[in-house]
């Protein structure tokens, strides 16, 4: 089974753990079935956006002169190629990661059209939430809801290696993502010292190592998730995976990964107040309920289980359009 991956979240030499989900989902299946061989075409937006136009070309030349059996696009606008009409048929699917096709992701309207269109002319369409689901459906016959895995062999609660005088919460990505409402984060820590009595030290996911972040973890009190938008967002699995408690805004499909999950809380609204109100019942640690791994393990987040449910996916589209 030969695919060509077109994706425009990759890692690189510049930028090692950008979409390094993606490069250890095809890792897992590697591992699992051996039939499988990939090819990865990585269009590197961080060098300009024109590599998205010259993309059209060379992955639609790629195609015509490949013996591909399907290809798998890596968030909408990695599917742009599909809009030149001179194109051999290959079965296509696309999984779309939130930010691309969901309007509050901070893309932008033309990320999302061209995502729709990429939703319209593939073949099936792999998902991460509800949400996405009901928004991909009316363009797409054949949804599968399928979030990305996490390698619960990096993240696993570890012994704490750092003593705090102050309380450690996580703003879990880079504070300059737009997306991921950083101004939120800084609101709702200065609501918990005044109103609260919580003084509390931020951490940035940012520049990490997935191993630092592993044992970032497993020092903190607390990951805030304060995102305008998410999909199945990777930071809180790998928290859950830690036994880290989560307290995050209404997004992607963080209530059904937090439900049930001891000190974790998902609002009902953006509200800083309310945020706040949350983390400090979380930092507590008076609330009843499961530890976030052994949560993670029920929903089988585990890369193995989401790598056959991928691979099941691939041989049942390759299947019903030869037949």
């Amino acid at each position: 089974m030969k695919i060509l991956v077109v994706t425009n979240v990759y890692p690189s030499d510049n930028h090692p753990y950008h979409g390094i989900f993606v490069a250890e989902q095809l890792t897992a299946i590697k591992k699992l079935h051996d039939d499988v061989v990939f090819e990865v075409f990585y269009i590197n937006g961080f060098k300009g956006r024109w590599q998205y136009a010259k993309s059209i070309w060379k992955v639609s030349n790629k195609i015509n002169r490949g013996n591909y059996d399907l290809v798998h696009i890596h968030y909408g606008v990695a599917g742009l190629y599909l809009y030149w009409p001179f194109i051999k048929r290959v079965p296509t699917i696309v999984t779309f990661h939130g930010s691309d096709i969901q309007p509050k992701g901070g893309n932008g309207r033309l990320s999302e059209k061209v995502s729709i269109h990429t939703a319209k002319k593939a073949d099936a369409a792999i998902v991460l939430n509800e949400k996405m689901e009901r928004m991909v459906k009316p363009f797409c016959n054949s949804v599968f809801m399928i979030p990305c895995a996490v390698d619960m062999n990096t993240f696993k609660p570890l012994q704490r290696t750092e003593e705090y005088k102050k309380f450690q919460i996580v703003f879990p990505s880079n504070h300059e993502r737009q997306v991921k409402n950083y101004p939120l984060f800084c609101e709702v820590l200065k609501i918990l010292k005044e109103q609260y009595g919580i003084e509390a030290e931020e951490h940035e996911l940012n520049k990490m190592t997935r191993q630092q972040i592993a044992q970032l973890y497993s020092n903190c009190d607390l990951l805030l998730m304060t995102s305008n938008s998410e999909g199945s967002p990777q930071a809180v699995k790998e928290a859950m995976c830690c036994n880290l408690p989560c307290v995050s805004t209404p997004v992607g499909d963080v209530s059904v990964l937090l439900k049930g999950v001891k000190d974790c809380y998902v609002s009902a609204t953006h509200d800083a107040n309310e945020l706040a109100k949350l983390a400090a019942k979380s930092i507590s640690r008076a609330g009843d309920g499961i530890l976030g791994r052994k949560k993670a393990i029920q929903l089988q987040l585990d890369e193995d289980s989401i790598a056959n449910r991928i691979y099941n996916v691939y041989t049942k589209i390759i299947k019903s359009l030869n037949e």
